[in-house]
């Protein structure tokens, strides 16, 4: 090889990596060409968070990753700005989806992500129930039943032990319930009866009397305040309906997406009927009836709202477990409780 052919070799490869380098280190900071707009852009990304884990994620249609299995975890970075179609999928349970929005040299996040089984099976527990008033942490369950000779009488059920403890083993017929109030800690409960019924009775977890003073001062200091709405469980905000109309009222500033600040309404959803047994699922979900139809829906309004539908029952009476994540059901007077909605 020459010396001018060595010498032009070198200016060559000189000029090759001066304009690959600055190139190279264009797409290392997040740039990239956006053909489609026709500019030149910062790239962002999606961060997915699922329950359960090992979900697949579809971008436009087409399919990205799984989420981690054991955490429930994925980021999709590289992203040119602009809106995509996000679905999420896993065998067995119903999918979510939504528009979401990449922005530059942001991640756009899902972190509350919950798949529910596409079929929820039910167990049947008792029939013939009439009414259920749950403790507060749904550890116990003051059931009102009908004997086969017609007799109304109350007994108190135990889930995890499944023993069912007699209260009062026949109703008056003037014995007709007002109300029944427990305190904050399951452990009694006040009866209080209609007009004519009597005078009102306070029994403890073992469905015994209890004459004490401090059993009714427990049952007062529980009495429940003037505050409209259902507080979620990490008490920052409140679920409230209108007739047919569900709103959220942020106690707290929220940093999450969607950034949400103190003292904001956010409306989420009109039904076509007056809204029933609204409960939190978690933070994030509400259980609801609307007329026959129970539904969870999402509280995450970016887009449209994921609702999923749980079946379709007679004036159905519901009963979420935040501990167990099941909820019980009465319909046509029987009770019945759910799997386990998340894992």
């Amino acid at each position: 090889m020459t010396k001018r052919t060595r010498t032009a070799l070198f200016f060559s490869l000189v000029l090759l990596f001066s304009a690959v380098t600055p190139a190279l280190i264009f797409y290392s900071l997040g740039w990239r060409i956006d053909w489609k707009e026709r500019r030149v852009a910062q790239t962002g990304a999606f961060y997915f968070k699922t329950d359960p884990g090992n979900a697949a994620i579809f971008i436009n249609g087409k399919t990205e990753k799984k989420t981690d299995f054991f955490f429930g975890a994925l980021l999709i970075d590289n992203l040119l700005p602009g809106t995509y179609e996000v679905k999420i999928e896993k065998e067995g349970y119903g999918s979510w989806q939504k528009n979401l929005i990449v922005q530059e040299k942001q991640v756009t996040e899902a972190k509350n992500v919950v798949l529910f089984p596409a079929k929820i099976s039910l167990k049947t527990l008792f029939d013939s129930v009439t009414s259920v008033w749950p403790s507060p942490d749904m550890s116990l369950l003051l059931l009102q039943r009908t004997s086969s000779q017609g007799q109304r009488f109350l007994s108190l059920w135990n889930p995890k032990t499944n023993k069912e403890i007699s209260v009062m083993q026949r109703l008056a017929f003037t014995q007709k319930i007002q109300d029944v109030q427990w305190d904050k800690n399951g452990k009694t409960f006040l009866i209080q009866f209609q007009e004519g019924g009597g005078q009102p009775l306070v029994f403890n977890e073992q469905g015994e009397p209890c004459k004490e003073s401090f059993c009714i001062e427990n049952i007062l200091k529980a009495q429940p305040t003037d505050q409209e709405g259902l507080l979620s469980p990490d008490e920052k905000k409140i679920a409230l309906t209108q007739s047919s109309e569900l709103w959220l009222l942020y106690l707290q500033n929220d940093e999450g997406q969607p950034k949400r600040t103190k003292g904001e309404r956010v409306f989420l959803n009109r039904f076509g009927e007056q809204i029933q047994n609204l409960s939190w699922v978690s933070n994030h979900h509400l259980l609801l009836s609307v007329g026959n139809d129970i539904r969870i829906i999402e509280i995450d309004d970016r887009d449209s709202l994921n609702t999923i539908s749980l079946g379709s029952f007679t004036n159905p009476r519901l009963f979420w477990s935040i501990q167990e994540k099941i909820f019980y059901i009465l319909s046509n007077n029987v009770l019945s409780v759910s799997e386990k909605l998340v894992k």
